[in-house]
């Protein structure tokens, strides 16, 4: 069956509404250009199926744009987006991929970035690594960017969080303040070996 294109105008939120036939459809300006549509443009089923189909992913990719860019978003965690939306495993990969080659979306970016704003906030290795595997980031990416801090300003953070709660357990005898120190710094993600190196008394 053939159609034809009758109207094409741009709304006030970016997109063209195209009428094919009497069916208006909003499509995006990817699309339209893609696809050619211009006024009287003749089209068969299987296109129209095209670009209704790509028009579908299209907004899903925007969509997947904005959660990534808004949340700081991983790969493995707009899959799980995706696939909450309803979207199958190919569409899913396409979007993913389409991203990564626009360069809208890089995990190793993302994992600095974070790693970054955890480690400015006195939180150890082990937390930060902890924190990074539940969003789905791969091990081995996560552990590169680790490696990279300095320690010697790492061991300043672990300094300025013991200095900054020191004195929260006065009230108990020694050993128990000490414990209760070390617990906390601990819960901080710091390795009881750093801990030690405070010399905590």
């Amino acid at each position: 069956m053939i159609y034809k294109v009758t109207e094409l105008k741009k709304n006030k939120k970016g997109f063209y509404d195209v009428t094919i036939d009497k069916k208006k459809y909003e499509l995006s300006e990817n699309i339209v250009v893609e696809y050619r549509l211009v006024k009287d443009k003749e089209i068969d089923s299987k296109l129209l199926s095209d670009v209704v189909y790509k028009n579908e992913l299209d907004k899903y990719y925007n969509k997947a744009i904005d959660y990534t860019l808004k949340y700081q978003k991983g790969s493995k965690e707009i899959e799980y987006y995706l696939e909450k939306k309803g979207l199958n495993k190919n569409d899913i990969s396409y979007i993913i991929d389409k991203l990564k080659e626009k360069k809208v979306l890089n995990d190793n970016t993302i994992i600095k970035s974070l790693i970054y704003a955890l480690y400015n906030k006195q939180n150890g290795r082990m937390l930060i690594r902890v924190k990074l595997l539940e969003r789905g980031f791969k091990k081995d990416d996560i552990e590169s960017e680790l490696s990279k801090i300095d320690f010697d300003s790492y061991f300043e953070g672990l300094q300025k969080l013991y200095k900054k709660i020191q004195h929260k357990y006065d009230k108990y005898d020694d050993y128990k303040r000490i414990h209760h120190i070390k617990s906390y710094l601990y819960q901080r993600g710091y390795l009881q070996s750093e801990i030690d190196l405070l010399n905590i008394k």
